[in-house]
């Protein structure tokens, strides 16, 4: 096979499996599958290919270290799914370093992020319409009603990043016709924002509030075109307080974590049956799971009974949600925390803040503002479970390498 065919191929596999993420994300896996055979057979993972970076190895470690935390596990059935659905933490550092994707290829594979989560979007509008023309009830166009294909958080997430790329594609473009193009850049941020706000996910529009003006303005300033990119940039802050505030009135989410946050009982963390939401389910996640942390400081329960340790404290404090429904921690911090104790949350915290000074340093505005969407979104979220770790596997490798900067 020559070498364009294997690029073109390359290419393809990499853009058509993050097109089905916000959508059909169960496709993706076999296209990387199809990915490692094109590899293997074209003999990429040579020598000659490989190209040292030490955040790339940094990532592995971070993988190795869970392979590490088999070792004082019991669940082992439980430790390798935890490690299968983590693969791509592993897959892509290792494929960044022999493999760097041009230009084309780089911006192909963003496209293909934006293009899959406007199908998601039309999808979920469709659908949200015909149950509303049905009930007649507007909860049908928020939060889990709407986000019918994956899990409300996890499609925030993907638009986040996708946001990152429209803006991205906007800043690229050093000329005049950047600005010709602006109002449908424009539109196509404003459409992503509102699905953003209406998916319901706190944090994600939170994180969205803080990454896109970081990297608006850094980038703005980088190109020296702030003043003329700044009328944009107030028309979107006014359309977007708008937008909000019209959410706020309508389906209000944030009042429910005010009120939690001052109603929980701090001393026994129990809560009734009936008092059971988003916010108060997550409180109780995180002062259980700050206790199991606590327990097993140093080196954590293991990569594969966190879900044996943390059941056991449901049952202690009689948390029936929980116990009926629990998938994983409410904090990826918290996550590393309890599998592998202190060392697992250094780890974490590495992996996030060491690429972000250098990206910084480098003036890598993209992948930075990609850091700290996921450096926010792990607060309150698991990012190495589902579907975000299938996002942040490949983008966190691929933006390391990328040679658009």
């Amino acid at each position: 096979m020559n070498n364009t065919k294997s690029e073109a191929i390359i290419k393809y596999l990499l853009g058509t499996s993050v097109f089905f993420i916000p959508f059909f994300p169960f496709i993706t896996p076999f296209l990387w599958v199809l990915l490692l055979i094109n590899f293997l057979y074209t003999r990429q993972f040579s020598k000659s290919n490989f190209k040292f970076n030490p955040i790339l190895i940094v990532f592995v470690l971070f993988y190795f270290l869970h392979i590490l935390g088999m070792l004082w596990t019991t669940d082992w059935h439980e430790g390798i799914k935890n490690l299968r659905v983590q693969l791509p933490l592993l897959f892509f550092p290792v494929l960044f370093s022999f493999y760097q994707p041009d230009k084309k290829t780089y911006l192909f594979i963003q496209k293909s992020l934006i293009a899959g989560c406007l199908i998601a979007i039309v999808i979920c509008l469709v659908l949200a319409a015909k149950r509303y023309m049905g009930d007649h009830d507007i909860s049908d166009f928020f939060y889990t009603r709407y986000s019918v294909l994956i899990a409300p958080g996890y499609f925030s997430f993907c638009l986040n990043i996708a946001v990152l790329f429209v803006m991205n594609d906007f800043f690229r473009e050093k000329s005049d016709k950047q600005f010709k193009n602006a109002n449908v850049t424009v539109l196509l941020i404003i459409l992503f924002m509102i699905n953003i706000i209406i998916l319901s996910s706190k944090m994600s529009i939170i994180a969205a509030i803080i990454s896109l003006p970081f990297f608006a303005f850094c980038e703005s300033i980088k190109q020296n075109i702030f003043s003329k990119v700044f009328k944009w940039f107030l028309a979107f802050t006014v359309i977007f307080v708008i937008i909000f505030y019209g959410y706020i009135k309508t389906y209000n989410r944030f009042d429910q974590t005010v009120k939690a946050l001052k109603e929980i009982d701090n001393s026994t963390h129990t809560m009734s049956e009936d008092y059971y939401n988003s916010s108060t389910i997550r409180l109780a996640e995180w002062n259980y799971g700050w206790e199991i942390f606590k327990q097993n400081f140093m080196l954590g329960v293991g990569t594969g009974d966190i879900k044996t340790a943390t059941m056991a404290k449901y049952i202690e404090h009689d948390f029936r949600y929980g116990i009926h429904h629990f998938e994983t921690t409410a904090s990826q911090y918290l996550h590393e925390a309890i599998i592998l104790g202190i060392i697992g949350l250094i780890g974490l915290v590495i992996i996030y803040f060491y690429p972000l000074v250098i990206s910084i340093k480098d003036k890598n505005y993209l992948y930075a503002s990609f850091l700290i969407i996921l450096i926010l979104y792990s607060a309150t979220g698991g990012v190495f479970s589902a579907t975000s770790v299938l996002i942040y596997g490949l983008f966190n490798s691929l933006m390391l390498v990328a040679p658009d900067k």
